[in-house]
């Protein structure tokens, strides 16, 4: 078990997303995010251990290499594919409430700003974390912004 959450904080990492990815060139051919978080969950780890000593693991870890200067955004972008990959079966948990939600968090790119690279790092750290997270996508007008505040209020539990 322990093993396997390793392994899927290393394809994290790596950026090694499934097993057709070709990246990294010494994995090809080997199992990535995808299929071992597949794997974990059918061998009964919880959605929530998966996600904490495995997805978040290998995040945190890609990020303090590039806040090292290590590696480039493209390694980073990488990682947060293997990372969506993994999370898209995770997901099912957090909506049934078999993993800890810790509320709702509304996310957009302002009106003028085409650019989301940074938004969808962000949008994928934040719902590994336990958010339910509301895209409101690219070029954003601020009312927008302020009526999916008034959608989706913050509880006293959130």
């Amino acid at each position: 078990m322990e093993q396997l959450l390793a392994d899927i904080a290393d394809c994290i990492e790596r950026g090694k997303m499934n097993a057709a990815s070709p990246h990294p060139p010494d994995m090809r051919g080997m199992d990535g995010a995808d299929e071992l978080t597949q794997r974990a969950l059918a061998e009964g780890i919880p959605a929530q251990r998966v996600l904490d000593e495995a997805l978040m693991t290998g995040m945190r870890r890609i990020g303090e290499r590039f806040r090292d200067k290590q590696i480039f955004v493209p390694d980073v972008l990488l990682a947060a594919r293997a990372m969506s990959a993994a999370m898209k079966h995770l997901q099912p948990s957090f909506h049934s409430r078999e993993a800890a939600h810790r509320g709702t968090f509304v996310i957009g790119t302002v009106r003028g700003d085409l650019h989301d690279i940074g938004k969808k790092l962000v949008s994928m750290i934040v719902e590994g974390a336990g958010w339910h997270v509301i895209d409101l996508g690219t070029d954003v007008p601020p009312e927008r912004f302020a009526e999916a505040a008034r959608q989706h209020p913050v509880a006293p539990w959130d």
